[in-house]
């Protein structure tokens, strides 16, 4: 049997530095062996787990698009203090993105930045994940996908990766216990925003990291903490997230699989959204149809291992916009929640008890 979990982990262990020796493009190779079937997006493998990419020198938590990034430029911080924008010469002048990294990752407003002629303390606010970047030769657009811990990240990438940790697959030896499958977005959907205290019926664990977005302490969503009166809480348990909740063995994680029965948790955690895939827990994946492909994968493991579920009883919940359109033609139920609280294009609070519901179709906020 081909090693399939401690491939993936070759990949997607952290800190890790995997040379690379072809361009980037839609015709590269990696390095890594991936299992007969089975490819990855290594832009977002490397995103959400290694270290600084091989070629693009993209920081981890971040994603390079070759353009200028969208969004306003940001010449004050929000506490008042320079930001040094594009400052060349001087002790301010930043050249390395890591080091930009570790800068934007201290501001929340900072959503990425651009390198240009070699400086890339050019800071840009806005959702810049949901915005275009604009192809103009000679800028590279390093947007924030999640805040990760950059100590010890380096430009230097000739390290191999560090050994992998085994990780089985888990059994799927139990008789089919329900017909329904509900899947469901990480953050803004079983969370709230990092900080965001005041949502009503949600729980703040300050002692568990939560890496999304700009990075915080967990916050349960109300949906989440009362997923149990919900008609979810008699169909199986998934997860599709572009983000990694906060990681491999991680407490984020572990708090997420105590949300539902275990009888109904019958699949791994997938890292680095390979496809076709082997579990039910699929993080790091990209956003709009690499979701739809994600929980595609989900219902077909699970066939595999004998639990049959028709694609009109999966229901999909994620607070953006993009991704509930991208269920439009496909078999699947998918609903917008975090619809009364807003955080930009992102929802706010997370999801309500309110919001799962197991009507026929795709559903956006009204």
């Amino acid at each position: 049997m081909v090693r399939i979990n401690d491939v993936l982990l070759v990949a997607c262990v952290s800190g890790a530095r995997i040379r690379q020796q072809s361009a980037l493009g839609s015709n590269k190779q990696h390095p890594i062996p991936t299992p007969l079937g089975h490819t990855f997006d290594f832009d977002y493998v490397y995103r959400c787990y290694a270290g600084t990419h091989p070629m693009s020198k993209s920081p981890p938590g971040y994603m390079l698009g070759y353009g200028l990034c969208p969004g306003s430029a940001i010449e004050q911080w929000a506490d008042g203090q320079p930001s040094h924008f594009g400052e060349v010469n001087g002790t301010y002048s930043l050249t390395e993105p890591a080091d930009c990294a570790r800068e934007c990752n201290k501001h929340e407003e900072c959503a990425g930045f651009y390198s240009f002629n070699g400086v890339c303390s050019h800071w840009h606010a806005g959702e810049l994940q949901d915005l275009p970047v604009e192809g103009l030769p000679g800028y590279e657009c390093f947007v924030k996908w999640e805040v990760r811990n950059l100590d010890g990240v380096t430009p230097d990438v000739k390290n191999e990766p560090a050994p992998p940790e085994p990780v089985p697959e888990p059994p799927v030896d139990q008789a089919q216990v329900s017909d329904c499958l509900c899947v469901w977005d990480v953050d803004r959907t079983l969370t709230a925003k990092q900080d965001w205290t005041d949502c009503a019926n949600t729980r703040e664990h300050p002692a568990i990291a939560d890496y999304g977005y700009n990075g915080g302490a967990l916050i349960l969503s109300e949906l989440a903490l009362r997923m149990n009166e919900t008609f979810c809480s008699q169909c199986y348990f998934g997860v599709v997230s572009a983000g990694t909740a906060s990681g491999p063995s991680s407490e984020n994680r572990q708090l997420l699989d105590s949300l539902v029965d275990p009888k109904y948790n019958v699949g791994g955690w997938v890292d680095g959204c390979p496809t076709p895939s082997w579990g039910t827990k699929i993080m790091c994946c990209g956003e709009g149809e690499a979701k739809t492909r994600a929980v595609t994968d989900i219902v077909g493991w699970m066939d595999q291992k004998g639990i049959k579920i028709a694609n009109e009883k999966v229901h999909f919940f994620d607070d953006k916009a993009n991704n509930i359109a991208a269920f439009k033609d496909t078999p699947f139920n998918a609903h917008m929640v975090s619809c009364g609280s807003r955080d930009g294009s992102r929802g706010g609070c997370g999801g309500l008890v309110s919001e799962v519901v197991d009507t026929p179709g795709y559903h956006m906020c009204e």
